[in-house]
């Protein structure tokens, strides 16, 4: 049979697709499937530039030269020998990959329309079948008495080594939001679909005539890395390897988790008072640096002459220190919320202190994007990051 091209076609993000089980086999079979969800499985060879991912052709194929995956522009998996490499994405080199979707024709040729971006996923030796992300919405992770809960994103792939934990917190200027947002969903099945076990949580919120609550915000935060630490086993979480990831007023959260780590002064009263809170990596997405604002005196109560003690502890740049862990910070140009200029005077005094930090810059993007804003695919840099820093011995 002739190597066809196989283009894969990608519809809404969905936060969980219901996939019936389909035969795993070889692209060359797809033809042989119109009509039927069909699933891909290859080896990545390695990685090339305008963004192509070369597959570890020799292996997979008999005549591989005119085999191509093309991923949505401008990234493309294609098939075939190289004569010039030029590392773009580690992250997927060596692996290997399974693609899920409808077999369909296009111009006389057949391709997959995937259902959901998450249907490319690197598996490992598990045979089962990927794409799933299964979700357990609801969940307790604080004091009996509260009402505030979290949803935990799970690998659809059962056993294997203890995975890496990630604690998602959302935004809202600490008065809003929800863990079930657009932004927090994304993040979840993205990161849980590579092999995290993601929380995603509800905290504490100001409201308007209600005594201010910080630091009770931090602290159920830092609660979710110490929850994640002690229900360890039962959800196959590797406690030494546990990152944070929030957006806008998120991220100025998950900054302040990475920061204080387990200061006693900072730690949070609980019965796993022994399990540390500290986390090996933070993602900061557009979080402002907390220097003033209607929605900061409300939640301190006090405005910064009143106060200036209190100002200075909710400050990110009081808690860095040398002991701090590495900082992945991505703000776009177009965010008229929290100026870019927080987010580059963040990461200088991070590269200051000696902490290693990757500050993206986003030219257009707007405040609040999740992993795939139209103007950048994050996923890669995102996962590269929690990979080098949460998965260092695989």
């Amino acid at each position: 049979m002739s190597i066809f091209p196989l283009i894969l076609c990608f519809g809404l993000f969905h936060q969980n697709i219901e996939v019936p089980p389909v035969k795993i086999g070889p692209p060359a079979e797809a033809i042989k499937k119109l009509g039927e969800r069909f699933c891909v499985e290859f080896e990545v060879g390695s990685t090339g530039g305008n963004n192509n991912f070369y597959i570890n052709s020799e292996k997979d194929f008999k005549d591989p030269s005119n085999f191509t995956i093309i991923l949505p522009k401008p990234a493309k998996i294609q098939y075939g020998k190289l004569k010039k490499v030029e590392d773009l994405d580690k992250h997927f080199a060596g692996k290997k990959v399974r693609v899920t979707g409808i077999v369909k024709l296009f111009e006389g040729k057949p391709r997959i329309q995937v259902d959901d971006p998450e249907q490319i996923v690197i598996v490992n030796a598990n045979p089962a079948i990927p794409g799933l992300v299964s979700i357990k919405k609801d969940i307790s992770y604080l004091a009996k008495d509260r009402k505030e809960l979290a949803d935990l994103y799970l690998p659809a792939s059962e056993g294997g080594p203890p995975r890496p934990g990630i604690v998602i917190i959302h935004g809202g200027g600490w008065t809003g939001g929800d863990k079930g947002a657009e932004r927090e969903i994304n993040i979840g099945n993205t990161l849980a679909s590579h092999g995290y076990v993601c929380i995603s949580i509800n905290y504490l919120l100001q409201k308007e005539g209600n005594p201010p609550i910080w630091p009770q915000n931090l602290n159920d935060c830092k609660m979710a890395v110490r929850w994640l630490r002690a229900n360890s086993k039962e959800w196959n979480v590797d406690p030494k390897n546990i990152g944070v990831i929030g957006g806008s007023a998120g991220g100025h959260l998950a900054a302040l988790v990475g920061l204080t780590g387990d200061d006693p002064k900072w730690d949070p009263a609980s019965g796993q008072v022994k399990l540390s809170t500290s986390v090996q990596a933070v993602v900061d997405l557009y979080g402002p640096m907390a220097e003033g604002g209607a929605n900061l005196t409300l939640l301190l109560g006090k405005t910064r002459e009143e106060a200036p003690e209190l100002y200075r502890q909710i400050s990110p740049f009081s808690h860095i220190d040398a002991k701090d862990p590495p900082f992945l910070i991505i703000h776009g140009t177009g965010d008229k919320t929290v100026p870019v200029s927080d987010s580059e005077r963040f990461a200088g005094a991070l590269k200051t202190a000696g902490i290693a930090n990757v500050l993206l810059i986003i030219p257009g993007a707007p405040h609040s994007f999740h992993l795939q804003p139209k103007e950048k695919d994050l996923r890669p840099i995102v996962l590269g990051f929690l990979e080098k820093h949460l998965k260092p011995n695989r």
